[in-house]
């Protein structure tokens, strides 16, 4: 991809929660051309809960506005909610894919970056409507062991007493729904593994992938705090993205087999069994398999 065509290609992040999508998100945003926003959880709550609404009808679209601008997780992005009103107005944008395109080059123009994308992990069970509304998006999937998905899972707070199965079932379907769009030359996936285990291999394969030059300072904890935003955030969230804006190491890889009971293994391994072979985790315990460090980046040929 050109860098002119990669300049109207936003980046979306997905993935189940705790793969890896936050991880990513703050080095894609210490990229000079990139700004990834934080979760807006735009297109999977926001659209869906108000799909009914006529934007282009002025009641519909202050209800929306006021409803979306007032939300805290607007406050994370630390844009004016008059401003962005105010280019939606001039650009006569109204409609779903109007306002958030609006909302992001904002966000993206704050931080004074050409590029813009999202991280908002939920948005992988709407891809349809992201493609729809963007032809040449890409669209980067972060895929992690889900024994350790679940054991991270359990450590949120208000996801503690989510049982196992549910947990390992939810994994289980999305990575399975995401493999659907394998070939896609749009789709990357991108284990978390292979991420920490040599985040410069990986990090180089995704800038070639969005058509962008790779830059040292995706590496550089310092420059993804400076790209990065932490307006408003207290408690888990504010830890968990200080973490993530931390050095890249593999602490977190096997954590699971301290956290949790043979017989939570056991139940995991049950639900996911035959999605973890599919992208490269041996059910039974055991490390992982060659096959999910040796292809670093799985993707479909690029257009």
């Amino acid at each position: 991809m050109d860098p002119e065509h990669a300049a109207v290609s936003p980046i979306f992040v997905v993935g189940m929660v705790r793969s890896g999508t936050t991880l990513i998100s703050m080095m894609l945003s210490a990229h000079p051309a990139i700004a990834i926003a934080p979760d807006t959880h735009y297109v999977n709550a926001w659209v869906q809960r108000h799909r009914n609404l006529q934007l282009s009808q002025p009641a519909d679209f202050d209800q929306f506005w006021s409803a979306f601008s007032g939300d805290k997780r607007f406050g994370y992005l630390g844009i004016d909610a008059g401003d962005v009103r105010h280019s939606i107005e001039v650009n006569q944008r109204y409609s779903f894919r109007g306002v958030y395109v609006s909302v992001l080059e904002a966000y993206a123009a704050n931080l004074h970056k050409p590029r813009w994308g999202e991280k908002t992990p939920f948005s992988a069970d709407h891809l349809d409507t992201l493609f729809s509304w963007f032809p040449e998006a890409r669209v980067i999937y972060m895929i992690r062991d889900p024994r350790a998905v679940v054991s991270s899972l359990r450590q949120i707070p208000w996801l503690a007493e989510v049982g196992v199965a549910a947990h390992a079932a939810k994994w289980a379907k999305g990575v399975e729904r995401a493999l659907v769009s394998e070939g896609d030359p749009r789709m990357l996936f991108v284990h978390y593994e292979d991420l920490v285990h040599d985040p410069r291999t990986v990090i180089g394969e995704v800038c070639g992938f969005l058509g962008e030059a790779y830059s040292a300072d995706m590496l550089d904890g310092r420059h993804s705090l400076e790209a990065s935003t932490l307006i408003d955030r207290e408690g888990w969230e504010k830890e968990h993205i200080t973490a993530a804006l931390g050095p890249v190491h593999e602490m977190s890889v096997a954590k699971w087999r301290q956290q949790l009971e043979p017989d939570e293994v056991d139940l995991i391994e049950r639900y996911c069994g035959s999605v973890m072979v599919r992208v490269g985790y041996s059910p039974g315990g055991n490390e992982l398999s060659p096959a999910a460090l040796a292809p670093v980046v799985t993707q479909g040929p690029l257009s």
